[in-house]
């Protein structure tokens, strides 16, 4: 079965500044869209909490560690990496 819309969270602070620019085109090609102010990174115990509802992240060096990545995100972009 095919999944008819994505829940996307986006951290990364680039992305973030010019969400404006993509939302309608994300929202067209079934992406919600889920933010939070991020000043710089995401710590591991940030994330947990926002992880449990998301299908994939586009993150700049968030801390998306092994607990992170197990909550059960189908797919991880990022912008800057590594994952840690």
């Amino acid at each position: 079965m095919k999944q008819s819309r994505w829940t996307v969270l986006i951290t990364a602070p680039y992305m973030l500044a010019d969400l404006d620019d993509f939302r309608s085109r994300l929202s067209d090609e079934g992406v919600d869209i889920v933010t939070v102010d991020v000043r710089e990174r995401l710590t591991e115990r940030d994330l947990l909490p926002l992880i449990t509802n998301i299908d994939g992240a586009i993150c700049g060096d968030d801390q998306f560690t092994e607990a992170v990545r197990q909550l059960g995100m189908y797919w991880v972009l990022l912008n800057n990496p590594p994952l840690t």
